[in-house]
């Protein structure tokens, strides 16, 4: 937010902040605050690289969860019976789609 002096308010507290100089605009009042600034950036990193590593880990064991794969499709005229079943990974079977291996028997 711009104040009185044209410049803005420091983003860590909200202090009015005064342009020294011609140099670049000030975005902190104090080397505290942008220390402060700093050190709570880091912390939000860290914790979001560790929801985001969790996440991928998710994804990853549910690739190898354990699926009903039909033997004959569907989609091909295989039917939803025992003998048409058999388990495969989520992976296996989105990878299958409504194709017939060549172990299909039935």
């Amino acid at each position: 937010m711009t104040n009185a002096t044209g410049v803005g308010d420091c983003m860590e507290c909200g202090t009015p902040l005064v342009r020294k100089g011609a140099g670049p605009k000030p975005t902190y009042c104090s080397g505290a605050c942008r220390a402060k600034a700093g050190a709570r950036r880091a912390k939000a990193d860290g914790r979001d690289k560790k929801w985001a590593s969790a996440a991928a880990e998710r994804r990853k064991a549910e690739r190898f969860a354990p699926t009903l794969d039909h033997v004959i499709p569907l989609a091909k005229g295989g039917l939803h019976e025992p003998g048409n079943l058999q388990l495969a990974h989520f992976i296996c079977n989105s990878t299958k789609r409504d194709l017939v291996t060549a172990n299909a028997t039935a």
